[in-house]
């Protein structure tokens, strides 16, 4: 039985910076790639940060123009893998789209337990 460890390891191994090397001819190129950190309000019980990328493939210009966006919360059984590792696919998304696409690091469970009850109430939902 794999550990959460395990799991982890294999599935954020895009992280690992020689295979990025690999594999970066490969990854599509757009302009605009940008780590986004928003400061939660004082009022809110969680202290942690809210992480996004953001992928568009024009430019500042264009983006500052755009009306529409493609939202995405990537992740790996709601316990692995940030938007980092969902690099080619958003940068894909972007190019076929035309359209900024704005990629959510969430918690990850077990250490965010609100995004472990997500999941086993979406697993509920869907096995009944």
């Amino acid at each position: 039985q794999a550990s959460l460890q395990v799991l982890r390891g294999t599935w954020n191994k895009t992280s690992n910076p020689f295979l990025r090397l690999i594999a970066s001819p490969f990854r599509p190129s757009v302009p605009v790639v940008r780590k986004i950190t928003l400061s939660r309000p004082s009022y809110s019980g969680y202290r942690r940060p809210i992480t996004s990328w953001l992928f568009f493939d024009g430019t500042e210009d264009e983006l500052n123009q755009s009306t529409e966006l493609i939202l995405d919360f990537p992740g790996g059984g709601f316990i692995a893998m940030d938007p980092t590792h969902h690099e080619e696919r958003l940068r894909i998304w972007a190019k076929k789209t035309k359209r900024p696409v704005l990629s959510v690091d969430y918690g990850k469970a077990p250490e965010c337990m609100s995004t472990f009850f997500f999941s086993k109430t979406a697993s509920f939902i869907l096995k009944n």
